[in-house]
């Protein structure tokens, strides 16, 4: 919600930009006359950028836990049902455990840190996704 706020506010400091089609002598101009507002709206802009940033960082165990859950609920099931792709189930149960790992780490930086973390959720849920098409399907298909 602040992050909102702050978008707002510094798109509403910037006040009437010039248009793209200005010469270069009326952009320059805007930027002489407005270089204090200009600036406030960089800085709230580049705090929300900030802000947003880490709420990412913080999201990202809970985000880990509940792919942890999805991924690891479908092995399960397809474990206790004999249905799927022995394969499949298995990059599943792999999936679901470095998920897991995610969920409880929280480094300052290395590979359990929050944003090397978010590429390895990313890239392993698209992984699963793309094999999930052949990997769901029963075994005499």
């Amino acid at each position: 919600m602040v992050g909102g706020l702050l978008v707002f506010l510094g798109a509403s400091s910037l006040g009437d930009t010039p248009d793209t089609r200005d010469t270069t002598a009326q952009v320059a101009s805007y930027f002489r006359t407005n270089r204090t507002t200009v600036f406030v709206g960089c800085v709230l802009f580049g705090l929300m950028a900030k802000g947003l940033f880490e709420l990412t960082l913080v999201a990202t165990p809970l985000i880990a836990l509940a792919l942890a859950g999805l991924v690891g609920g479908t092995a399960l099931g397809l474990a206790r049902a004999s249905s799927g792709r022995r394969w499949f189930v298995i990059l599943s149960t792999a999936i679901a455990g470095a998920h897991l790992v995610g969920a409880v780490s929280f480094a300052h930086s290395g590979p359990f840190s929050p944003d090397v973390q978010q590429q390895v959720y990313l890239l392993s849920l698209v992984v699963w996704l793309l094999t999930s098409g052949r990997g769901l399907r029963p075994h005499d298909a």
